[in-house]
This record gives C-alpha cells, sequence and structure tokens, in this order.
C-alpha cells in the first residue's frame, strides 16, 4: 500500500502534466501512488501520461462537475495514509513529501503541514516565494481567525481526517480550497513549514485565469463567513440547507497572468522591505522591472523603494 497519494484533477493538461507527474514521481524516501482525475480532457492528456509508463500512476475519469467534485473522485480512491494534492500544471520541489510525512509520523499531534509556494512563469522561471513567513509554526489559530497564508497544494493531510470532513464541498466551483483549509484548522492541528514545499506556474490557460475575478472572491468570502458562523457554535449555510446564490449581475474579466505577476512580485518586495532584508526587496523591484519594463507601475515600485529607503528604513520585524 501507497504511503501517500497525491491526488491530481485534471482537464486539458497536456502542456504540462508530464512534467507535473515527473516531479512527483522523482520524489524520493517515499512510497507513493498519483490518482490522477481526468475530468473530460480533450487535448489528448491520458495519452501523454500513458507515454510515462509508471505503475504509480492511475488515471480515474472524473464526474465533470467541478473541481470540488473531480477532487473528491480522488480522494475516495486515494489509498495512501497521507493525501497530497497539486493541480496539472505545476510542480513538487525535490524532498518535499519525504520531508512532510516524517513531521507527520513523529508528530501524532498534527493532523496536517503545509508550506511556503514559489510562483513561476509558463515556462518554470522563478518569480517569488511565497507565504514566506519568518518560521515554521503552528498556524491553527490562524486559520481559526480566518487567514490563510499559502497554498493549498502545499499541504499534506492524514487522509482519515480528509474523509471524516468529507473532502471539498461541491457548492464550490471555486475557493474550494480557502474553505477546505478552515475546515482542517477547526478539525486538527495545522503546522507550517518554513520551506518551499510547490512551484505554483502562472500561465494564461490556467484555471483561475478561465474565471472571474468577482466569481472568486464571492466564493472565498463565502468561506470566510461560514467559518465565521462555525465558531460560533452555528451551522454555516451550507450545513442549514441555506446556500447563498453566486452573484450574475456583476460579470468581470479574469486578472491577466501579468497582472498576477506583477502583484506577486510588488508584494514579495513591500514584504522583504519590511522585515528588514532591502537586498531580496530591490530584487524583487528589479525582476519586476526587467519582466515588465514597459510597464509604469513597475517602475513606480522601483522608485517608492529607493524614495523610503533614503528616508529611513523600518526596523526589522522579530
Amino acid at each position: 500500500m501507497p504511503q501517500v497519494t497525491v491526488v491530481m484533477p485534471m482537464r486539458n493538461g497536456r502542456p504540462y502534466v508530464e512534467q507535473a507527474l515527473s516531479s512527483i514521481l522523482d520524489q524520493r524516501g517515499v512510497d507513493l501512488e498519483i490518482v490522477v482525475v481526468d475530468d473530460g480532457s480533450t487535448d489528448g492528456s491520458a495519452e501523454g501520461i500513458a507515454d510515462l509508463n509508471d505503475p504509480r500512476i492511475r488515471v480515474i475519469p472524473g464526474p465533470e462537475k467541478g473541481i470540488s467534485a473531480a477532487v473528491n473522485a480522488g480522494i475516495e480512491h486515494a489509498q495512501g495514509e497521507f493525501i497530497a494534492r497539486s493541480d496539472a500544471d505545476d510542480i513538487y520541489p525535490a524532498g518535499r513529501l519525504a520531508r512532510q510525512v516524517q513531521f507527520l509520523v513523529e508528530h501524532e499531534e498534527f493532523g496536517v503541514i503545509c508550506g511556503a509556494f514559489h510562483s513561476v512563469t509558463h515556462k518554470g522561471h522563478p518569480i517569488a516565494l511565497l507565504g514566506n513567513y519568518t518560521g515554521s509554526e503552528d498556524i491553527t489559530e490562524e486559520l481559526n481567525a480566518g487567514k490563510t497564508r499559502t497554498h493549498f497544494c502545499t499541504f499534506l493531510t492524514r487522509a482519515a481526517l480528509l474523509r471524516q470532513l468529507g473532502g471539498c464541498r461541491e457548492f464550490f466551483v471555486t475557493g474550494e480550497d480557502v474553505d477546505l483549509q478552515f475546515r482542517l484548522g477547526e478539525s486538527a492541528r495545522v503546522w507550517y513549514e518554513h520551506q518551499n514545499c510547490y512551484f505554483y506556474r502562472l500561465h494564461q490557460n490556467s484555471i483561475i485565469h478561465s474565471q472571474a475575478d468577482v466569481e472568486r472572491a464571492f466564493y472565498e468570502e463565502c468561506a470566510k463567513r461560514f467559518l465565521k458562523q462555525r465558531m460560533a457554535n452555528e451551522k454555516d449555510d451550507l450545513e442549514s440547507g441555506n446556500a447563498p446564490s453566486p452573484p450574475k449581475d456583476a460579470p468581470s474579466a479574469p486578472k491577466s497572468v501579468a497582472a498576477q505577476i506583477q502583484g506577486h512580485l510588488s508584494g514579495a518586495c513591500w514584504r522583504a522591505f519590511t522585515r528588514g532584508e532591502f537586498r531580496d526587496a530591490y530584487r524583487f523591484a528589479l525582476r519586476q522591472c526587467r519582466f515588465f519594463p514597459c510597464a509604469l507601475t513597475s517602475w513606480r515600485t522601483l522608485i517608492v523603494l529607493v524614495c523610503k529607503t533614503l528616508v529611513g528604513r523600518p526596523q526589522p520585524e522579530r
């Protein structure tokens, strides 16, 4: 029996799925399986997976009812003691699973471990390390306060815990990862490790860039509101059968890849500056100018950074 199951929902992942799978298969020191949920691909993704010819990969047909249902189908077929998730266009760093498994084996009081993640371009070039807080720590109370700091694909969870929660809730056509993080934090202790656990690829065909900003904001706000209801010892609206209706009259275009990359670099720049890591702050500001030399926002970030440095540097956070 595998020790870890990695669940990978997939729809038309042919450009990247083979690299994503290879990064998981290359994990050392852990017995694993990968359950790929082929949720209606039409681009030959399954054929590309077959070319890898690895018995640790199982491809199952997806229910084609959205991302939550696809993830749940993978959980249902998982045989591992621990479950992780990967999207079909992203990459696992070397050693990630063995390190996380060792922690959960040695710390039975924790049900979940997660970590930082690094965004990369469609070609795999680094953008910024995200969720990179100053140290490793218990983040259970933080989740219970409605705060998330990292990508759900950095999580390794005990399979029994995921099944106890019923996996993702199918109301969430997006933001299911936020809702699940909160529910995990209510049911078990969650540890955060200060190391990169995932490479998150930004490209125009990813799921997030097919969704309107207003739609994702609605579901993420629902996840936070539902958490507050449960923390007040009440059933949330889903449990009470009072699911809110998604917005219909406020369409908006998805955020562009360029805007997302700029946001990652600008955010990383100012987080580094606040922590007193000035060399890193300038590195991110210059990277933004190099990526987007014609964008005024890129040069504004650099100019403001220079001005703030000249006026006076903040004291590093402790």
